[in-house]
């Protein structure tokens, strides 16, 4: 056997459930009586619990509603094997949506949790996000500085960090029940929210109207400010302007595309 079948079959032992390969065990050299599954084991551990607390860390909600004892004793059995694609570990655990979507409905004790999935995908959302990096400020002295005439024909940008999504059940309204100082959000099906960053480089969850929805996707599809259809323009000015401070939009263009 060369080293690379050698290193494919070590990493095979390490990072899948259930025993080694019994032919690897011949190639383990016995030490001070340490028989080769115990020494196994101990790669075993480390590697498992480096991943199961980069899980934990990625989803601290979904980790408080299932009960650390049960989430961590769920994972251990469900996921095959334990490695990352990524030598980043902040880049491991986007397979968990999909995963909890299908062992809640094969679970008797999970048949309560049908949002388990979606709440997983805005956690997800949310772990990415908190990585990238910050958008440049708004240039407001730039854009004062344009006539009214100008200022109506200009696109705005959306932040880079800015993701959009809807769900089936109010997940963004149990998300900020977890969260320090998180808003109290009426149950409401479905729902539209956005993640993004905030100037204090804080994550938030921010629920959109079917109008504010509508007006972020004209923003997202290349509409100047001129062109967006509004029965209230005063409320749209109000809106831009909030999600100005939010940080959903970071900049704007005389020219699309730019």
């Amino acid at each position: 056997m060369n080293l690379a079948e050698l290193q494919t079959k070590m990493l095979e032992a390490v990072t899948r459930t259930g025993s080694a390969d019994p032919g690897l065990d011949s190639l383990i050299l016995p030490t001070r009586g340490i028989r080769p599954e115990m020494r196994l084991d101990a790669y075993r551990i480390n590697i498992r619990g480096a991943h199961l607390e980069a899980l934990d860390a990625a989803y601290p909600v979904t980790r408080e509603v299932l009960g650390p004892r049960y989430w961590r004793q769920l994972l251990a059995r469900e996921i095959p094997a334990f490695g990352s694609r990524s030598p980043d570990l902040h880049e491991y655990g986007d397979f968990l949506p999909e995963l909890l979507g299908r062992v809640q409905k094969n679970r008797k004790e999970l048949a309560d949790f049908g949002y388990l999935s979606e709440l997983a995908q805005l956690e997800w959302q949310v772990h990415l996000t908190r990585f990238k990096a910050p958008d440049p400020d708004f240039d407001w002295v730039a854009f004062q500085a344009l006539e009214s005439g100008q200022q109506m024909q200009v696109w705005f940008t959306l932040s880079h960090a800015l993701h959009l999504m809807r769900f089936s059940q109010p997940v963004d309204a149990l998300w900020h029940s977890h969260q320090e100082n998180g808003l109290v959000l009426p149950p409401q099906s479905p729902v539209t929210c956005c993640v993004h960053r905030q100037k204090s480089f804080d994550v938030a969850v921010t629920r959109l109207s079917d109008s504010e929805r509508g007006l972020l996707e004209a923003l997202g599809e290349g509409q100047c400010l001129e062109a967006l259809s509004t029965d209230n323009s005063q409320a749209t000015v109000q809106t831009l302007f909030d999600w100005i401070q939010l940080g959903l939009i970071s900049g704007f263009s005389r020219e699309p595309g730019l």
